[in-house]
């Protein structure tokens, strides 16, 4: 970019975190008529709910990596690795549980 070449410098929001995009015109060409700028507040705006479903999509993809790890990891405390059978630490919760019941 250089002095005298015209420029647009629109906001971008994504969350709490703020942004811009800067758009530029070819050396020698007039500025920015009002419709441009429209033109460039409209696709700002695209581009902030754009930027912000895709970083609920990844929130939402890493919450279900998330649980499905829980899983996994809940699946190996209490059964054995090679048969799948309970193993002695989900025993001892059961009989645990069975006797407080009682």
């Amino acid at each position: 970019m250089t002095t005298n070449q015209p420029a647009l410098f629109l906001p971008i929001r994504l969350e709490e975190k703020r942004g811009v995009i800067a758009l530029l015109r070819a050396h020698g060409r007039d500025g920015f008529s009002r419709d441009d700028i429209a033109l460039g507040e409209r696709f700002a705006l695209l581009a902030s709910h754009a930027l912000s479903i895709r970083r609920r999509h990844l929130s939402e993809t890493e919450n279900q990596r998330l649980q499905e790890l829980t899983r996994i990891l809940e699946h190996r405390a209490y059964h054995d690795d090679l048969t799948g059978v309970d193993n002695r630490t989900k025993m001892e919760k059961f009989g645990s549980k069975a006797l407080a019941e009682r």
